[in-house]
């Protein structure tokens, strides 16, 4: 069965050189902010590096691409906004809440979180202001075909994951007959193979109802937001080569394994 939990289905988060993920995973933009553009008028230096992360708040205006129709302000109206925007976040404002109740953008439920993205997926005026300035500050109000963005530069924090999933009748996109007991009992007894040196892959290949069984149970990279919470919490918790203990979710009994960031694929 497939636990297909919420796949991004516009937006590949700058992951173009992994598997596409099976579960877990939730959209972090929408089309609209990754169309291809053309660059600003005064061309900023081109990214250094392959990932950046960010949130922004989005100033759509009449006319723009993909502006929403509800939108009537003019572009200089839009213009005038995102710089008071702008100057609210350096007065201290908090971002995620003038986010939340400013941006016209998809991110705007998630704080303007558009997670981490590799180069060559937003637009090159996107992308170029973000990389110009360090983790943690705030571009000055730019605007791309989808209107005036105010962007915070994130860190980019990812872990390298696979997992097992044991599901039972009753759980989200299940279609195993056991029930939720015969689910737990079947993850401890994963468990205990791998506490006795069994590979995780094997382990995952013979227990594990996920799609990503046939693979070892490869999640590939994730970064902080994009999973459930219990199962984010439980990645993030692990040091490089851990595993976790038994971990319930709507779709059943995980066991996670953070992997080496270097790890050959």
């Amino acid at each position: 069965m497939s636990a297909l939990l919420l796949l991004a289905s516009l937006f590949a988060c700058g992951r173009s050189d992994e598997p596409a993920p099976q579960v877990l995973i939730e959209p972090v933009a929408d089309a609209t902010e990754v169309e291809p553009a053309t660059a600003p008028e005064a061309p900023l230096p081109a990214p250094a590096l392959e990932r950046y992360a960010a949130s922004h708040i989005l100033v759509a205006y009449q006319g723009a691409v993909g502006a929403p129709a509800s939108v009537s302000r003019t572009r200089e109206e839009a213009r005038a906004r995102a710089v008071a925007l702008h100057d609210q976040l350096v007065r201290g404002a908090d971002f995620e809440q003038l986010a939340r109740s400013s941006s016209d953008g998809p991110s705007a439920p998630r704080g303007g979180s558009l997670g981490v993205y590799r180069v060559g997926t937003m637009v090159p005026a996107f992308e170029a202001q973000v990389a110009a300035v360090p983790v943690g500050a705030l571009t000055p109000a730019f605007e791309t075909p989808f209107g005036f963005h105010v962007v915070r530069r994130d860190a980019v924090i990812e872990a390298r994951v696979a997992h097992l999933l044991i599901s039972y009748a009753g759980a989200h996109q299940s279609a195993s007959s056991r029930t939720e007991a015969e689910a737990r009992a079947r993850a401890e007894q994963a468990l205990a193979a791998l506490n006795a040196g069994q590979p995780f892959a094997k382990v995952a290949a013979d227990l594990s109802d996920d799609v990503t069984a046939a693979h070892g149970g490869e999640l590939g990279l994730i970064a902080p937001g994009q999973m459930i919470p219990a199962f984010e919490q439980a990645a993030f918790a692990l040091k490089e080569g851990e595993h976790s203990g038994v971990v319930q979710s709507p779709y059943g009994f995980h066991i996670v394994l953070r992997e080496p960031m270097g790890k050959e694929r």
